[in-house]
């Protein structure tokens, strides 16, 4: 389907990007600790602050993510049941509760 050839056609070109960044990180740094091996010392700690600083990144951002999506829910809801209920807001006449209904949830959702 459309969304996994979504997901499926960049991964190969992604994966070949990384393996190229990492293997110009690892040239550079065999290349730099051949010139000074003291370099080394240094190298190992900034690695692990580094993996530190992706794992917090991480964490981080999926928290945001599931707190984005939680506050798009009622959002997403009301406009899916508007377009659902459609004919019957327009036969009823409530368009305009609906709209306020809509810009509520709206002001809710991108709020600061």
């Amino acid at each position: 389907t459309k969304d996994v050839s979504f997901l499926d056609d960049p991964l190969p070109k992604r994966l070949n990007h990384a393996l190229l960044v990492s293997s110009n990180c690892i040239t550079a740094l065999v290349a730099t600790v051949m010139g000074n091996v003291w370099l080394l010392l240094a190298a190992v700690p900034l690695t692990i602050v580094y993996l530190l600083l992706i794992w917090f990144y991480l964490l981080t951002a999926r928290s945001v993510k599931a707190i984005e999506s939680m506050a798009r829910s009622p959002l997403y809801s009301h406009i899916s049941s508007t377009l659902q209920g459609l004919p019957t807001i327009r036969s009823l006449g409530k368009e305009d509760i609906t709209t306020r209904l809509l810009q509520k949830n709206l002001d809710i959702h991108t709020q600061a």
